[in-house]
This record gives structure tokens, sequence and C-alpha cells, in this order.
């Protein structure tokens, strides 16, 4: 793993920037969802290491550079987000302060353990869904704006290179794999509802100008590509994340993932 400085210029890039609307304004809301929870990521894990002490300079190694690729993330996505609340998208500010919020309480109420399986969860989301951005997925791309397909193919073939460093983490402070499954449900259920709320906000906003004929056949194609997300994801293996002994280390990268990161300069 190594931390890398992507040189993307976004400061003109739209706020739809796939030929199908809904493509692009759910996943700027999934970029609003980033600058979100990947900071209280950050603090997660940088408790876990300190945790750690002297033991395993490998794994406190590792958590360094997954805390400086997770900054690289927010902080690119931070500067989109910008751009979105530039173009009308403003209502999306005071939903993340509040999910901010929500993320310091669980720092301040949970345990590290639970918060760390909490990570856990949401890197094993993010692994299956950097196999669904390089593979299935990958249409939605199609006759687009391609610093958008840049934007994403960077950050998950980024999660999928530190998929093991949250699970190794927590199995190294002690969780098990009841804990593992609450967290891991637990943040299936947040994600969720923190999600669908940035979602909402910002599709409603883009729908707001639109006939009633146009509104409906923007429906459609949300609720198109939500089903065809579902449906590769479900049957892509993630219910392996069920067994007792499920390690993402041994997941084989979607194709295309690796070659993804080979033009991008490390950062200094």
């Amino acid at each position: 793993m190594i931390s890398r400085r992507p040189r993307m210029n976004l400061t003109d890039m739209p706020a739809i920037w796939s030929r199908i609307p809904e493509v692009a304004l759910t996943m700027n809301a999934g970029g609003a969802v980033a600058t979100v929870v990947e900071p209280y990521l950050n603090q997660v894990m940088n408790r876990a290491a300190r945790e750690l002490g002297d033991r395993n300079a490998r794994l406190k190694n590792d958590i360094d550079i997954f805390v400086l690729q997770e900054t690289q993330h927010y902080r690119l996505h931070g500067e989109y987000d910008e751009i979105m609340y530039r173009n009308g998208y403003e209502l999306l500010k005071p939903l993340q302060l509040r999910f901010q919020r929500e993320y310091a309480e669980m720092l301040r109420s949970r345990p590290l353990l639970f918060n760390l399986a909490y990570c856990v969860g949401f890197e094993t989301a993010t692994l299956y869904t950097c196999n669904y951005i390089f593979g299935p997925g990958d249409v939605w791309f199609e006759g687009g704006d391609p610093r958008g397909r840049d934007l994403w193919r960077w950050h998950m073939a980024e999660e999928y290179e530190h998929r093991g460093v949250c699970h190794e983490t927590f199995t190294a402070l002690g969780g098990d794999y009841g804990l593992r499954m609450r967290g891991y449900f637990y943040s299936l259920g947040h994600l969720g509802k923190v999600r669908k709320h940035l979602v909402q906000v910002v599709l409603q906003h883009y729908r707001e100008t639109l006939s009633e004929s146009e509104r409906r056949e923007s429906i459609r194609r949300e609720r198109r590509m939500r089903r065809h997300m579902v449906r590769q994801v479900l049957t892509g293996g993630v219910l392996n994340v069920l067994v007792p002994g499920y390690d993402p280390m041994k997941r084989k990268p979607a194709p295309g993932v690796v070659e993804a990161l080979t033009g991008y300069p490390a950062a200094v």
C-alpha cells in the first residue's frame, strides 16, 4: 500500500457528469457520505494504533497508510462537495453536520472495539462496491465526463488495497465474530440511513424543475440502477461476510483494480 495524491481538476466538473443523471447524483451523494464517515474511520484507527502500543509495527504502518489514503479520499470528495453546494445542493451541508455529530457521539459513548467493528463493516461494504464499479457497474460511466469515472475508480481501488487493515486491527485488539457481526449489521443500517437521506436531498433538488413525466422517468431510472446494483452485489459473494473465518485479504481484485492505481503518484 502507498498513499497517493491524484491530480484531478474537478473545479468545472458538472453535478451531472454521467449520461444518466441519477447515476451521477447518487454517486455525488456517496461522495458526501465519504466526507462524513472517513474522518470518523481515521479517528477510530488512530485510537486503535495507540492501543496497539509497541506491538505489531507492520500493522501500525498499515494503519498509517490507511489513514493517509482515507484523508486523500475525503479531501478530494470535499472539494467536489463545495462544487455541489455552489450548484444548489447546499442542503447537503446541514445533513452532513448532523451525521458528523452522530459519529462523534459513537466515538464518545461506544467502546473502541465496537467502533472498530463498525469500521470493519464499512470497509466490507466498500470492498463489494469496488467489485461492482470495476465490474457490471462500469456501464454507468460510459459516455460521461471521464473525471467522474476516474474519481470513483481511484477511490474504490484504494478501498480494495487497504481492505484488510480494519479487519486485522479489530482482530489484533481482541474482536470476535459476534461483535464483528453486530458491528457489520449496525453499520449497514446506519450507513444506509445516512446515504438514503443524502441521496434523497440531491435527487429531490434535481427533480424540482422536471415535468411530471420527466420526474416519473427519473424515478424509474433510479430504481433500475438500484436494482441492478443490489442484484449484482448479492450474487458477488457478499454472503461470505457471514462466515466466521471470513478474511477480506482472500478477496481477489476485480479486473482493472490494480491497473487503476498505476497512474497516480505517491503523496509526498
